[in-house]
């Protein structure tokens, strides 16, 4: 019964602040504008323009993921569009009854919030056996800097941190099973790349729990060559290394936390998370570091409850430390520290003093290339400071308990107002302004675009590069009629291979050599002025566009 009320309750904490922060119109599924207006990040675009063309793919292939549609040589499978898998898959069974513009982002968003509430309640339930209590608490992890930070930038699959939550709830709480982690690992990698990395993590670390209970090897070979086994097979299967090169790139030691993040309320160059706080002197995209992607300010609210904390810790340190002289929590601050470690990466920085550096070993790069943005794994360690100073209060701060978290929770809302702002209006877009948005990332006007759709397969972008210009128009057409293309934005990309395919394509177009189901459009200058004079019957100019069809 108690239980019941607890997820009754949870759901509709995290639903208020649903609509608080974010609003009900991004769960209306017709409604793509807050998709495709993008005034200061494109990765919405990516999204919605991946699942666009994946609805149209065969129901039964291999891999599950495949999207050759979308990017042909450049990009193919939708995780490297972030397009949420787990809904795509879902709702291709219904694209025949549904919209074209369709979409389900807003509702995941409102998910992720429900969720992060009710998991949060759980884990918190494990040491607090007061209702009122863990329902204040868990307003902090409804509106916590790092997720409000990642749906401010659009990142809607890597917004998903009631995953992470979900992972420490069943590592605290449940006998070790592999069933557990094989649901959970499946779980991640049909949500976003880096969940796959998150889940492994705490998989080791319930790994290295076993062991110190047990002092024997043996018993988890087993279980640790299944689950790897098991989670290569499903990333083969779902079409994680489509590209050839998996999901690989460098970065490694740009996209780091910064030592000064948990009190930097600087998230990049537009938003900042807090009133209080001063922003501190964090290298920014601007200056070429990606100190952004270890954003970790943890609230102004938070930070002072641990301030708060310090005595009452050290008065009752005894008690605290024989409570984590326990296996479970000796495995946790042996891989608390260890995230920490590769956050901040191989590259030590306070500011824009640059402490240390030193070389990693050749073996390590298969990790650090696909987990380059190696600040985002804090969050884990985030979420279990969190954690900890609500046990901490409830369990030694008899007198002061629900003035301290109801004090500081309404000092955290009002700090971060501006921040509920700047979010919202991600979100909300106002309808009488739909026909404007859609006119100025959408339209296009020339009533040719419809000859060409009727006449042609596929679009050719020349050339085509990770992120190209003006694309998202282009795209946008290309997968409303059906039609391929050799272009679009993706997370990840082999390079080696786009090289080779490109010069491939300018060694035809410098022959004539065109492909009759496709046309061409022309963003490399050299490549139109040949094409364009040594076939000038083919020429056309099309909404600014510079197009030569075969």
């Amino acid at each position: 019964m108690f239980k019941q009320k607890n997820l009754y309750f949870s759901s509709i904490i995290g639903f208020i602040f649903f609509i608080f922060i974010v609003g009900l119109d991004i769960v209306n599924f017709n409604n793509i504008y807050w998709l495709i207006d993008c005034p200061i990040i494109c990765d919405a675009q990516q999204h919605i323009l991946g699942w666009l063309f994946f609805k149209e793919t065969n129901l039964l292939q291999f891999p599950l993921l495949k999207n050759t549609s979308f990017g042909l040589y450049t990009g193919s499978s939708l995780i490297y569009t972030d397009s949420l898998p787990i809904l795509a898959i879902f709702f291709k069974f219904f694209n025949s009854i549904l919209d074209f513009q369709f979409q389900y982002f807003g509702l995941w968003v409102l998910i992720s919030f429900i969720l992060q509430a009710i998991i949060a309640e759980k884990i918190l339930r494990i040491y607090i056996d007061d209702n009122r209590f863990r329902l204040i608490s868990i307003a902090f992890f409804c509106m916590s800097p790092i997720f409000l930070n990642k749906l401010f930038f659009s990142h809607l699959a890597l917004a998903s941190h009631w995953i992470i939550l979900l992972t420490l709830y069943i590592y605290l709480s449940k006998k070790f099973k592999i069933s557990h982690w094989i649901l959970l690992i499946s779980l991640s990698a049909l949500v976003h790349g880096y969940y796959i990395g998150f889940t492994s993590i705490i998989f080791l670390m319930s790994l290295y729990h076993e062991y110190l209970l047990n002092k024997s090897f043996k018993d988890i070979i087993k279980p640790l060559s299944f689950f790897f086994t098991y989670t290569f097979l499903l990333l083969y299967s779902l079409g994680y290394f489509m590209i050839g090169g998996g999901f690989t790139n460098h970065g490694f030691g740009k996209f780091k936390m910064n030592l000064n993040a948990l009190f930097d309320p600087k998230a990049e160059v537009t938003l900042s998370a807090s009133r209080i706080f001063p922003e501190l002197n964090t290298p920014s995209i601007n200056q070429g570091f990606g100190d952004y992607e270890g954003f970790n300010f943890l609230g102004s609210g938070i930070i002072f409850l641990l301030i708060l904390l310090i005595p009452v810790v050290i008065k009752n340190f005894r008690k605290i430390k024989v409570k984590f002289g326990k296996p479970k929590y000796k495995a946790l601050i042996v891989f608390f520290g260890l995230i920490f470690l590769y956050s901040i990466s191989n590259k030590i920085f306070i500011g824009n003093l640059e402490l240390f550096s030193y070389d990693l070993p050749n073996f390590t790069k298969i990790i650090t290339k696909t987990f380059r943005s190696s600040g985002r794994f804090f969050w884990i360690d985030y979420y279990l400071i969190y954690i900890f100073i609500f046990i901490i209060i409830y369990r030694y701060s008899f007198n002061y308990r629900y003035s301290l978290v109801s004090i500081f929770l309404i000092i955290q809302i009002y700090d971060m107002q501006p921040t509920f702002n700047q979010v919202r209006n991600v979100f909300y877009k106002d309808k009488d302004k739909y026909s404007e948005i859609y006119e100025r990332n959408v339209a296009l006007k020339d009533p040719k675009w419809t000859d060409l759709s009727m006449n042609y397969k596929r679009i050719i972008y020349v050339i085509p590069t990770r992120f190209p210009k003006d694309y998202f128009k282009l795209a946008f057409f290309a997968a409303e009629n059906k039609m391929q293309t050799n272009f679009g934005y993706f997370s990840r990309v082999n390079k080696r291979n786009v090289e080779k395919e490109n010069l491939k394509l300018l060694d035809e177009l410098s022959r004539s050599n065109f492909d009759k189901e496709s046309f061409y459009v022309f963003f490399h200058t050299e490549a139109w002025e040949n094409a364009s004079k040594d076939n000038p019957e083919k020429v056309m100019i099309i909404d600014d566009y510079k197009i030569i069809a075969p």
